[in-house]
Formats: structure tokens, sequence, C-alpha cells
């Protein structure tokens, strides 16, 4: 997270009484304007609020699972470059509120989605095996598919209802880091495609392996950390940033439940 003023903006976005938590990731040191803002946030009265600062980077997958462990599911992730109009996360909420029995509904598609308290016991937990960001919300869709489980795109909102920035981390970095970015993405595409196969043509969702691995024996939820793996991710980002990255995670298992 490196725009303070982004974070600032979507938080002051949510009109609708909530528990908010800030989770931020850095390749390097805290950028200032995160640290401001962050700052800014924890003084104000309301809304509820919860910062958990990091010794280095979670990833994607890893600080879902922690807003997940936080709430429960119950809870919309949204990315830091996201806006709400007014009344549309009321309205939204509405919706979802109808439609409990499904456990993913996409307000944003991966940049801002709401899961239920039952996303855990039906799809397992994001896998924390693509890092630092990219193709964990691939993953989590062919998973989806190969169980057959429902997802809702919430009706209702109309383009101007939700602002994208677009990937503002990764234009907001230096060179060296969207180099990293960049590799590390490569890394994990491999790996996603080792699980499930080629990804799926346009209009379909069906992983092209039947099992992850091509595994019978493993469920499709399953995961396990590979700490070689990560290891080689941390020693690129030493390489190509000049940072060290040190080696965190939330779950070092996926699975259901």
């Amino acid at each position: 997270m490196n725009r303070g003023d982004l974070l600032r903006r979507l938080v002051d976005s949510v009109d609708v009484e909530a528990e908010i938590l800030v989770v931020v990731n850095s390749i390097g040191a805290v950028d200032p304007s995160v640290e401001d803002a962050v700052g800014e946030l924890e003084n104000m009265e309301r809304p509820r609020m919860r910062v958990e600062r990091l010794a280095g980077n979670l990833g994607v997958a890893g600080s879902w699972n922690l807003i997940l462990d936080r709430f429960g599911g119950d809870c919309l992730i949204s990315n830091s470059d996201i806006e709400f109009a007014p009344g549309v996360l009321r309205k939204a909420m509405a919706t979802i509120e109808r439609r409990k029995e499904i456990v993913i509904h996409h307000l944003h598609a991966a940049s801002c989605f709401y899961v239920t308290g039952a996303f855990t016991s039906a799809l397992g937990w994001f896998d924390e095996n693509i890092y630092p960001a990219y193709h964990e919300d691939q993953e989590i869709s062919l998973r989806r598919a190969a169980l057959g489980i429902r997802r809702s795109l919430v009706p209702g909102i109309g383009p101007g209802g939700i602002l994208h920035c677009g990937s503002q981390t990764r234009k907001s970095a230096s060179e060296p880091v969207r180099t990293y970015l960049r590799k590390a993405k490569a890394l994990s595409g491999n790996y996603l495609k080792r699980r499930w196969g080629a990804l799926p043509a346009k209009g379909s969702e069906q992983p092209g392996k039947k099992h992850p691995f091509d595994d019978p024996s493993r469920h499709p939820a399953d995961w396990t950390l590979d700490l070689d793996a990560r290891r080689t991710i941390a020693a690129l980002c030493k390489e190509v940033t000049g940072f060290d990255c040190p080696i965190v995670y939330h779950r070092a298992e996926g699975g259901l439940g």
C-alpha cells in the first residue's frame, strides 16, 4: 500500500455502520502518506477502526485470510483504491442480505467483494502460495467452479456507483518494485497452471484439471504453503528491489472449515 490519499478516500466513502480493519502491507518502508492517513483514521471517533501493521507483506491472499479470520467471514473486502458513491453500500448490503445462501458476492470483481460466514466451510481459505499479488482471485474462481459453488454479481451498481482507480499500488510503485511484482506474478501464474491447468476460455469457468495438480486424492480447497517457493520469491525481492522480504503468512494450510 503506497497511496494514503486513496485509503482515506475509501474509508471516508463508507456510509454504513461498520467496523473497519486496515491491513498495511509494504515492500520496504511503509509509505509516509499511508502512515499519515492511518494516523488520521485512528484518531477519528468513528468509524470503529483497527489497523494491522505488518513487518513485511502478507500478500493479497494472506491479507484476505487475516480479514476472514478477524470477522469470521461476513465481511466486505476491498482494495484501497475503491470509492463508494453515496448510498451504494446500503443498497448492496440489502441485496446481499436477501441472498445469504450464496457465499461470495462481487460488487466490483476481486477489487471489492463480500463473503458470508459460510465462505471458508464451503470454499476453504485463499491460497497463500500465490504471492504477493495477482491470480489469487482466479484460483478461488476455478476452485469455486470445481466445487459447483455459486457466486453473485451484486446488481444495481451503475458505472458511477463504485470508482476503482485500477492497480494503484503497482502504478505508484518504483520501477524496481514494479519489476519485482511482474516477476513474482509470473511465478504465481506458473503455480496456478500447475494447480488447475490452463485458464479456461472466455465465457467458461471450469478449470482445465478436474483435480488440483491432477491428483484425485486432493480436495479442491486443499493447499499447503511451499516455503521453498516463498524463499525464492523473497530472494527475488532482495535482488530486484534491494529490500529484505521477510517470510510472513497468515495460514500455512488451506482446506475447509
